[in-house]
C-alpha cells in the first residue's frame, strides 16, 4: 500500500475484515435456517460449509482482475527510525 494513504487503506481492510464476518453469519444463518426447515434438522449446517466453497471461488474469481500497481525504488526503501 502507498505510505502517504497507508491509513486509509488499513481502514477500508479493517472495515473489510469486520463486515465479512458479519455477512458470513448472516448468509450461514439464513441458509442454516432455510435448509434445516425444507430438508430436514441437521442438514443446515452442513449444506452452509458446502456453500462456502463455491462463495470462496467467487471470491477469487472477483479478486483476479486487481492488479497490484508497480513498486519504486523509494517504495522499498526502509523506513528511517
Amino acid at each position: 500500500m502507498p505510505k502517504a494513504s497507508a491509513g486509509r487503506y488499513m481502514g477500508i481492510s479493517n472495515v473489510a475484515t469486520a463486515t465479512a464476518g458479519l455477512v458470513g453469519l448472516a448468509i450461514g444463518g439464513l441458509v442454516i435456517d432455510l435448509a434445516n426447515a425444507v430438508i430436514g434438522e441437521g442438514i443446515g449446517p452442513r449444506i452452509a460449509i458446502g456453500l462456502s466453497v463455491p462463495l470462496l471461488g467467487l471470491g477469487a474469481l472477483l479478486l483476479h482482475p486487481v492488479k497490484e500497481p508497480g513498486r519504486t525504488p523509494r517504495d522499498l526503501a526502509p523506513i528511517p527510525a
